[in-house]
């Protein structure tokens, strides 16, 4: 595969996992701040909950492998979003793995995400919304 090629296949997969990301965490954000005239289905919530959880299991996948102590795999993650990540959170990375943790159950349980559970959503969003932008200026460059 070309250097463009893998590009293109790498900002695919970078852009569907930003805006699967970044959907449910609208439909999650409007559940949780009770937008009004605005109801969310209750299998759309469900699904929006189920598939952020899923990502939220990938990033931790993707920490713990990186840093051994996981399952080396392939990752739906973005490596340069995993190096951002045990660099930002280097000294504190346990805590950083547990606070995933608890939020992936959260998000399989029914109550409400709290604003730590928020901030660390809107985090990974803005990581994976970052490196989706840099892999399209590489690509436009070639």
């Amino acid at each position: 595969m070309s250097e463009t090629g893998a590009l293109a296949h790498e900002y695919r997969l970078a852009s569907e996992l930003s805006e699967t990301l970044n959907r449910a965490l609208i439909g999650l954000k409007k559940a949780q701040l009770h937008t009004a005239g605005e109801d969310i289905d209750a299998d759309d919530l469900r699904r929006a909950r189920s598939s952020v959880a899923e990502i939220v299991e990938s990033v931790s996948n993707a920490v713990r492998s990186h840093e051994g102590r996981g399952f080396p795999g392939i990752s739906d993650i973005p490596p340069a979003v995993t190096s951002h990540i045990l660099k930002r959170r280097r000294g504190q990375l346990p805590y950083y793995l547990k606070d995933l943790d608890e939020l992936r159950v959260h998000l399989k349980g029914s109550e409400l995400l709290s604003d730590g559970d928020i901030r660390l959503l809107d985090e990974i969003a803005g990581l994976i919304d970052a490196e989706t932008a840099q892999v399209f200026r590489r690509l436009m460059r070639k």
